[in-house]
C-alpha cells in the first residue's frame, strides 16, 4: 500500500500567494504525512495556461495528478480541496476524482471547510482567534460569491454561530446568495466594518481574469462607502491563517481514516 495525498485547489498566478499560501497548506501536509506521496492540482485552466505561457510552468489538472499518482505507484488516495462549503466546483470536483476511482485501490475525498454543525462552532472559535482583534469596534463581514440554490441555510447558520463568539454585529453576505450586501448595511450598528474573504484565497491573490465577480464585489463595497462606513478590507484569505489551515487539516484526517 503507498498513500498518496490530492490537494485540490483553484490555483494562483501571483507568486508570494502561491508561497504563503497554496505552498505554505501543502508543506503543512507533507510535514504531518511524511510517508504519503503528495501532490497539488489546479481546477481553473485560466490559471494553468496563464502559467505556462509566463514561466513555462505546467501545472496539473485532477485527472493528470491522478495519472501521475498512479504512475509512482500510489495505491490509495485522499483527496482534499479548499473549497468552503458544498459548491458547484466541490461537486464537479468530486465528479472529476470519481472517473478515476478505478484506477486505485481506494480513493476518498474530504468533506468541505462548512458541512455540519460541528464544523460552524469549530469554525466560529477559529474566526474568534483570527478577528477578535481586528473586529473591536466594528462589524465583521465575511463575504463571498456564494450561489443562489446552495450554501444559503449553512450560511446563515455560520453567522448565528459567530455572533456567539464575537458580538452581533457579525454578517456574512454573498453576491449571488440569499444574503446580499443591502440586507447587512441595513443591519449594522456603528460607522466601521472589516470585511474578510470566506475563502482560502482572497479575491486578489488569485488573478484578475479570475474574478469573475469583481463587478458585484466593487458594487457592494461602494454600497458600503455610500453607507459612510469606514471599511477596511482584510487582505489574507482564511488558507494564511493556522486556525483555518487546522480545520482542513482535520477533514483530511478525518477522511484518511474512514
Amino acid at each position: 500500500m503507498k498513500q498518496g495525498i490530492l490537494v485540490v485547489t483553484q490555483g494562483s498566478i501571483h507568486p508570494v500567494a502561491r508561497r504563503n499560501v497554496i505552498d505554505d497548506f501543502v508543506g503543512s501536509i507533507s510535514d504531518r504525512f511524511e510517508d504519503a506521496f503528495v501532490l497539488c492540482a489546479f481546477t481553473s485552466p485560466e490559471v494553468r495556461t496563464f502559467l505556462r505561457q509566463r514561466d513555462g510552468e505546467k501545472m496539473r489538472d485532477i485527472r493528470a495528478s491522478l495519472l501521475h499518482m498512479q504512475m509512482e505507484g500510489v495505491t490509495d488516495v485522499t483527496v482534499i480541496s479548499t473549497h468552503v462549503y458544498e459548491n458547484e466546483g466541490y461537486l464537479s470536483m468530486r465528479e472529476q476524482v470519481s472517473s478515476c476511482a478505478n484506477i486505485f485501490k481506494s480513493i476518498r475525498v474530504a468533506r468541505p471547510l462548512l458541512q455540519d454543525e460541528t464544523d460552524l462552532d469549530l469554525f466560529a472559535r477559529a474566526a474568534h482567534s483570527a478577528f477578535a482583534e481586528d473586529k473591536k469596534d466594528s462589524a465583521l463581514v465575511f463575504f463571498l460569491s456564494g450561489e443562489k440554490t446552495r450554501g444559503n441555510d449553512i450560511f446563515e447558520s455560520l453567522e448565528n454561530k459567530m455572533r456567539t463568539y464575537l458580538g452581533q454585529d457579525v454578517f456574512v453576505s454573498t453576491l449571488r446568495g440569499r444574503m446580499r450586501m443591502h440586507t447587512v448595511l441595513k443591519n449594522i450598528n456603528g460607522s466601521k466594518a472589516v470585511l474578510v474573504p470566506l475563502s482560502f484565497l482572497n479575491k486578489g491573490q488569485i488573478g484578475k481574469m479570475e474574478e469573475e465577480d469583481l463587478d458585484a464585489y466593487q458594487a457592494s463595497l461602494a454600497s458600503m462607502n455610500e453607507a459612510e462606513l469606514d471599511v477596511d478590507e482584510l487582505c489574507m484569505g482564511l488558507g494564511e491563517y493556522d486556525e483555518f489551515q487546522r480545520l482542513y487539516l482535520r477533514h483530511l484526517m478525518e477522511a484518511m481514516r474512514d
